[in-house]
């Protein structure tokens, strides 16, 4: 950095200053003297101190710095991005990563497709971890889900949190839906949830998270306590409700089947294919091999049926 802004003809000294005091953490510091040095460089020299930032992946220290002098208007755009604000396109730094048209998918065959729809760039850093953990230990085996090039939601993401605490999404009618399985969007705060097509994530939702929702893509239910408008709908009827769901009284569960936390509160009781947990009661235990097989025995049939 120091030799780039030297040809540039910035103080040797003003750029040793702003090295040091950020080699130090003094970001207080750093922000003060930036404030009375950088206002007189140019947008190019700028840039060099911006581009060492963003390599060094501090946006939030560019966000401060963008409120104390002018940058150029890719980093500008890319700290509206880290707020979550709509931005005209989507800068070169982020380009390969994020798009805001439509998105695309990896050219393996996959039986469900995901859109992947951010709100942010910590959306689209906890989303991108994620997938890429999920693409080393893909569920429940190889190309089951693609998920598409994140797209930026520009905006155009409303989001709430109900009275249970889960994040509840949608996009308005800027974003038109594209012909994909599943949507996913990845929000700041509510917890992990599926409703129907749609799953919702949160920045610090990881692996395990991904993967217990994922399933419910396929019909499993959760297996700890059902909430109580939950408890009436699943749990005053008998039968098999889901792969892992049977609800009915003691001694008619299928065979190998051991009472679950589910129905604790219902009129019958609720009963699971494993006796021990599994990760759709705590999300950081392992998948149970039986559930990856039903998992699997699922998506074959809907592979079965797509090729009908």
């Amino acid at each position: 950095m120091i030799s780039q802004l030297s040809e540039l003809n910035v103080s040797h000294l003003q750029v040793e200053k702003i090295r040091r005091l950020l080699y130090a953490n003094r970001i207080d510091d750093f922000l003060l003297f930036a404030e009375s040095v950088m206002g007189e460089w140019s947008l190019e020299q700028k840039s060099v101190v911006c581009d060492w930032l963003l390599a060094k992946q501090q946006v939030d220290l560019l966000a401060g710095l963008s409120e104390l002098v002018e940058l150029p208007k890719e980093i500008e755009q890319i700290i509206r991005i880290y707020h979550g604000q709509a931005v005209d396109e989507i800068p070169a730094w982020l380009a390969s990563r994020l798009t805001l048209g439509t998105p695309t998918f990896p050219s393996t065959q996959c039986v469900k497709t995901i859109e992947v729809i951010v709100d942010s760039l910590d959306g689209l850093n906890a989303i991108e971890k994620a997938v890429d953990q999920y693409s080393l230990r893909p569920e429940p085996f190889k190309g089951a889900f693609c998920f598409s090039k994140p797209r930026y939601s520009n905006g155009h993401l409303q989001c709430n949190i109900d009275k249970q605490g889960y994040a509840k999404c949608h996009v308005t009618d800027d974003i038109v839906p594209r012909n994909t399985d599943h949507r996913l969007y990845v929000t700041q705060q509510g917890l992990a949830n599926v409703r129907g097509h749609v799953m919702t994530l949160n920045h610090k939702s990881g692996y395990a998270v991904l993967v217990h929702e994922l399933m419910h893509f396929s019909g499993f239910e959760d297996e700890y306590v059902f909430s109580a408008s939950k408890t009436k709908l699943k749990c005053a009827q008998k039968g098999r409700h889901a792969p892992n769901l049977y609800v009915g009284e003691h001694g008619d569960e299928p065979a190998g089947w051991s009472e679950s936390p589910s129905c604790q509160f219902g009129k019958y009781r609720s009963f699971r294919p494993v006796e021990r947990w599994s990760n759709l009661q705590y999300q950081s235990m392992p998948l149970p091999d039986l559930y990856r097989q039903l998992w699997t025995t699922i998506l074959d049939g809907e592979r079965v049926s797509q090729s009908l």
